[in-house]
């Protein structure tokens, strides 16, 4: 009698771990071309400083890691459909809040109004200026959103975009007045686009759009993995502070 409890209470603790424990060895992790933070090299690995963040996370809790480079609005429906999956660099705002588990930040936005330093004509006191002029902006990103939310109307004075070289590219063109972008990042992307930093300009900060960007996983991820995740954040995050202390000023 003893030992039929005994390979009961053993089967029933193995069940237990099994459930708790997830099975997979890989992560699939989407991400948008934005450079210096997350893009594509020669060689079409995606890396970059947000890259080797979410890198070292996911790999310090033990997971391989697979990159996919795709169209931002491509990258949050992909996200939304696997239990294996992530999302960088996601602002975390309150309409998003219950729609992923936020894991830990990995980069960091202040957004502006961009526009060609050869456009004297274009000037905005007031969100109430923005109507007068033509912009384009990645669909389903914050920007995009915040543009709607002003009164833009897409096909009219708001032209959607794949991603963000498609935004400069029109603004190159000057198909449209102004984008919005970090300022931060301009010689970055003015130099892909064989342009010099010195032809943009930064026309207002947009305060509410100063944002911190998330590793974010999909709402379908099992509990346990986001726990073990959001600790691996933590360690890293930890670990780093202890090395900013010991480091002499």
């Amino acid at each position: 009698m003893f030992r039929k409890y005994v390979v009961k209470w053993l089967i029933a603790a193995v069940l237990w771990l099994l459930s708790n424990v997830t099975t997979a060895d890989t992560l699939y992790v989407y991400t948008e071309s934005s450079p210096p933070y997350h893009y594509m090299n020669e060689k079409e690995d995606v890396v970059g400083s947000s890259t080797t963040l979410v890198r070292q996370i996911l790999e310090n809790a033990g997971y391989d890691v697979e990159f996919l480079l795709m169209p931002w609005a491509r990258s949050l429906r992909m996200v939304s459909k696997r239990d294996d999956a992530l999302v960088y660099s996601l602002a975390r705002t309150p309409e998003r809040e219950s729609q992923f588990f936020w894991i830990a930040p990995v980069s960091e936005f202040r957004l502006a109004l961009v526009k060609l330093a050869t456009r004297r004509d274009i000037h905005v006191r007031s969100n109430s200026d923005l109507l007068q002029y033509a912009f384009s902006a990645q669909r389903h990103d914050i920007g995009f959103d915040w543009l709607i939310a002003n009164g833009l109307q897409e096909g009219k004075n708001l032209m959607s975009c794949a991603d963000i070289h498609c935004s400069w590219q029109q603004l190159k063109l000057g198909t449209v007045d102004m984008i919005i972008e970090d300022p931060a990042l301009i010689p970055y992307s003015a130099h892909a686009f064989g342009m010099k930093a010195e032809a943009l300009e930064t026309v207002m900060f947009i305060p509410e759009l100063k944002v911190e960007g998330f590793l974010a996983a999909s709402p379908k991820m099992a509990k346990p993995l986001v726990l073990e995740l959001q600790q691996s954040a933590r360690m890293l995050a930890s670990q780093s502070v202890d090395g900013a202390r010991a480091t002499p000023q």
